[in-house]
């Protein structure tokens, strides 16, 4: 017959289990190589004084690849992805003039490793983000004047991400925060005009500085849920933000949002 100090024992032996099982199995699901196709809509919010005073909005399709590689204590996130859709202000008539149309791509970079050894279901890690965003901008002018303009403005950022993910069996629930410290800014005019366009412009106007976080503010916002299927495929229901905000003479302002739904395949055994 057991003893009352060996049912203890048994008790807090089977309580750790419970507690750590799903921990571990989530750890497992998450770990190894994937390949990601998300897709779903892009709100944009975008204001670039170089084309117009005023703000433009609306939404747009998007697509996006990423390659995810991660053990339990690092992880390295590599996505690209588009977006393509027609923008209207407060002043757009009728006829949909004036309105842009805006494209958005992107390329981020994201390494990151786990704080501690945190044998929690919480875990926190801490890592580098270098983000590469694009937004191209035609912009369509009323019907009395009938002409176009090409605007662009590119980043290239690089700045601390912190992430918290919470593991529970075969779900885990992630947030991740990213904001640059220092960016190259690109303002490139007339270098996408169509082909058809005549006469075709004389020569580039290029405006390419290296700044800091007083010039250039950004945020880069996501928040997920995902979902371990088969232990080979995850299910990712994902909300992402970014807001940019460029200090210049003819200032540059633009806000994003996604809802997106996301196939991850894990790839190989690893």
């Amino acid at each position: 017959m057991q003893s009352l100090a060996e049912r203890r024992t048994l008790v807090v032996a089977g309580l750790a289990w419970s507690l750590l099982a799903p921990i571990a199995t989530a750890q497992q699901s998450n770990g190894g190589r994937h390949l990601s196709i998300g897709v779903g809509p892009l709100f944009i919010s975008q204001r670039d004084e170089k084309a117009s005073p005023v703000r433009y909005g609306g939404a747009a399709p998007f697509l996006e690849v990423a390659y995810t590689t991660r053990t339990n204590r690092r992880k390295l996130d590599v996505r690209v992805g588009g977006a393509y859709g027609i923008m209207r202000s407060a002043l757009t008539r009728p006829n949909d003039l004036p309105r842009q149309q805006t494209g958005r791509g992107w390329l981020d970079v994201e390494y990151s490793r786990m704080l501690g050894a945190q044998p929690s279901s919480v875990r926190w890690f801490l890592g580098g983000l270098v983000s590469t965003h694009g937004t191209v901008i035609v912009h369509h002018y009323d019907a009395v004047s009938g002409s176009e303009d090409v605007y662009a403005f590119f980043s290239a950022a690089l700045g601390p991400v912190v992430r918290v993910e919470r593991g529970s069996g075969a779900r885990t629930m992630s947030a991740r925060l990213g904001v640059p410290i220092i960016s190259l800014i690109a303002r490139p005019y007339d270098v996408f005009v169509p082909l058809y366009r005549e006469p075709r412009p004389s020569g580039t106007h290029l405006d390419s500085r290296l700044v800091t976080i007083g010039s250039f503010q950004a945020a880069d916002f996501s928040a997920a849920y995902t979902v371990t299927h088969r232990s080979r495929t995850n299910l990712v229901l994902g909300y992402h933000l970014v807001v940019e905000r460029y200090r210049d003479v003819e200032a540059f302002r633009f806000a994003s949002q996604t809802f997106a739904l996301t196939l991850a395949v894990r790839l190989g055994g690893g």
